[in-house]
């Protein structure tokens, strides 16, 4: 139901366009704050973001503090620790992270997209180092990283982070931009409901029948008859690609409260995970908290909470705490020939699962400083041949033998750019600075425009954060990883294609009326 004063503006703003098209701001601003569209951004930053932002900033840096403190707690219970070399790069990665948490709260324009990245940096390089301090049991998998700890390279690890981090605030600064600017977007956004429902529907069950029936894109289990080109294309597209496209529809219909659109996108977004997890794979399921918490943040400040989106959290927060320590023990089930019940009967009764812990596993998954002090330690280089350690998969298989102590093993485990960075420039430490400089140009500057191209900046624009929150998750993706240029542009080439594709089916621009805004036929 339209109220009549939402429905006099838009009948005005009809008027308005037809006598006068190149509509000044003050009534574009009008028109859009009464339909609670902001469809007009004007010059200057607005004082009660930038507020906000540094409330949030106080609460940022707060949290880092709190991990150096914890790390340092844990450092004075190793011993053997050469304690200045290692307390001194230590506290510099903490100035640095509350310098670049600084320089996010002074921005409009990519506030999201940088506040994800850096918590990444907290997380899997300061509380991480913490919990490899004070917990080393959890990670005697990786050729016994604890050892490590206490190793006359451990400094050295650190030291790499600390050029790592300094490296990207330089860029953080080159490339971003603490002034607003004007972005008006004349009309409102029009979804053809039916047709987007009815894509990401057949998309499923083409997901559904890849993994199933073919056997296609299983971690750890070499596909069956798979075309080399387009199998990997289709592949790609109902992995990333298509997962973006389903919280693409969720932020839409969060944006305007339409129920019946949230309840059909948590079932999208369910079934999307379901399958993941039914193949052992996790990455959804983590990616998809990454997604919500903005969705959420921005739902409150708008007013646009509705019950369907809080079950969708609810549920979402119940499949992690319950499910997520099963999933390695399924993955094994199924490669070891179970099927459906028993693989999943296997898993539940798996003791290490029974005894383990689901935070430790989501540590786990956070590729970060431990594998740093493993490719330091091990002194890899002799594995690599310079900068074209960044393409192909022959450094990832190694590292991932290594580690594993499994030879051609179908499920990698990445380096992180870090540790690539480290092995391809032999020690160097200036062509370590200089390959970090191309890492967080992809990063910082080619993801960001390949993910808001891919959507418009129209959409882009009225969708707020989704695109910033997608191009965070490709650039966590992406440091996660061990080089492999190649491989992660093939599949963000196939993420570009999807989006635009789906923005171009999908969305237009409506002159209605509001009662046929987002939702037509």
């Amino acid at each position: 139901m339209v109220s009549g004063r939402e429905s006099n503006f838009d009948d005005l703003y009809e008027q308005l366009q037809i006598a006068a098209p190149p509509m000044s701001p003050k009534v574009d601003e009008l028109i859009s704050s009464s339909s609670g569209d902001r469809l007009s951004r004007t010059d200057g930053p607005t004082s009660r973001p930038k507020i906000r932002n540094r409330a949030i900033f106080l609460v940022e840096a707060g949290l880092v503090l709190v991990c150096y403190a914890l790390c340092v707690y844990a450092f004075l219970d190793v011993s053997n620790i050469v304690l200045i070399y290692e307390f001194l790069p230590l506290t510099i990665i903490a100035g640095l992270l509350i310098l670049a948490f600084y320089r996010i709260s002074q921005l409009q324009p990519l506030y999201t997209y940088f506040t994800i990245i850096y918590a990444y940096f907290v997380f899997g390089y300061l509380f991480k180092l913490y919990y490899l301090l004070e917990y080393p049991d959890d990670f005697s998998m990786l050729s016994n990283v604890a050892e490590y700890l206490i190793g006359p390279r451990f400094g050295e690890a650190l030291w790499l982070v600390v050029i790592y981090v300094a490296v990207s605030i330089v860029i953080l600064y080159f490339v971003s931009d603490s002034k607003q600017h004007s972005e008006t977007v004349f009309g409102p956004i029009r979804i053809q409901n039916l047709l987007a429902i009815a894509i990401i529907a057949i998309s499923l069950a083409s997901k559904l029948f890849l993994h199933y029936v073919l056997q296609w894109g299983i971690p750890g289990k070499d596909p069956a008859a798979m075309p080399p080109f387009i199998g990997g294309a289709i592949i790609f597209y109902v992995r990333l690609c298509l997962f973006f496209i389903c919280n693409l529809y969720l932020y839409c219909v969060v944006r305007d409260r339409y129920k019946f659109g949230i309840f059909v996108a948590g079932t999208f977004i369910a079934t999307f995970i379901a399958l993941d997890l039914g193949i052992g794979s996790k990455f959804s399921l983590i990616y998809e908290v990454i997604f919500v918490v903005p969705l959420f943040a921005y739902a409150i400040r708008k007013r646009r909470l509705s019950l369907s989106f809080v079950v969708v959290l609810a549920g979402l927060g119940y499949a992690i705490l319950n499910w997520y320590k099963y999933i390695n023990y399924y993955r094994y089930a199924i490669l070891q020939g179970y099927h459906g019940l028993d693989a999943v009967h296997f898993a539940l009764n798996a003791p290490a699962a029974n005894d383990g812990s689901t935070f430790a596993d989501l540590i786990g998954r956070v590729s970060g400083v431990e594998y740093v002090l493993i490719v330091v330690s091990m002194n890899l280089q002799s594995l690599t041949s310079g900068f074209r350690t960044f393409f192909g998969q022959d450094f990832l298989m190694a590292f991932t033998s290594m580690i594993t102590g499994i030879s051609n093993a179908n499920s990698a485990m990445g380096a992180t750019q870090i540790g690539t960075n480290f092995v391809a420039s032999h020690g160097n430490l200036t062509l370590f600075a200089a390959y970090a400089v191309i890492t967080f140009t992809v990063t910082f500057v080619v993801i960001v425009r390949v993910v808001k191209l891919s959507l418009g900046n129209r959409v882009a624009t009225m969708i707020s954060p989704f695109h910033e929150v997608a191009a965070a998750i490709l650039s966590v993706y992406f440091l996660f990883g061990s080089g492999v240029y190649d491989l992660f542009f093939r599949e963000g080439l196939i993420i570009f294609l999807g989006l635009f594709a789906f923005r171009t089916v999908c969305f237009g621009r409506d002159s209605s009326s509001r009662s046929k805004l987002r939702y037509g036929r």
